[in-house]
């Protein structure tokens, strides 16, 4: 009876495990590169959030920028009056490389 492996056997192993290892760091920039834009949306949500959130009254549109950890984000807010005591607000998020920018719109009561 024979004891080990054949040198066919170790190379087709080891070739196998070389293509694995090639596919799997292959990946690793798209998920780097997944993982960064997913930091900049939860990001520019916040900013957006935020934005929609302390704004009290109708006023002229404002173009803010705000720079977070080495990104420009450029928010355009927008209010409009839709009755005597309710306005519209409207908030655009863009940042470099984004693939769609985000835009968020809420009603809001007059606040006195």
């Amino acid at each position: 009876m024979r004891r080990g492996l054949s040198l066919l056997e170790i190379v087709v192993a080891v070739g196998f495990l070389a293509v694995s290892l090639i596919m799997v760091l292959g990946l690793m920039p798209a998920g780097i590169l997944s993982l960064d834009q997913a930091e900049k949306l939860e990001t520019a949500t916040s900013l957006g959030t935020m934005l929609v959130e302390e704004t009290t009254a109708p006023g002229p549109p404002e173009t803010l920028t705000f720079t977070l950890n080495g990104t420009e984000y450029r928010c355009l807010r927008s209010t409009t009056s839709v009755a005597s005591d309710l306005f519209d607000v409207r908030v655009r998020v863009q940042w470099r490389n984004a693939r769609v920018p985000l835009e968020f719109w809420l009603r809001r009561e007059l606040r006195t």
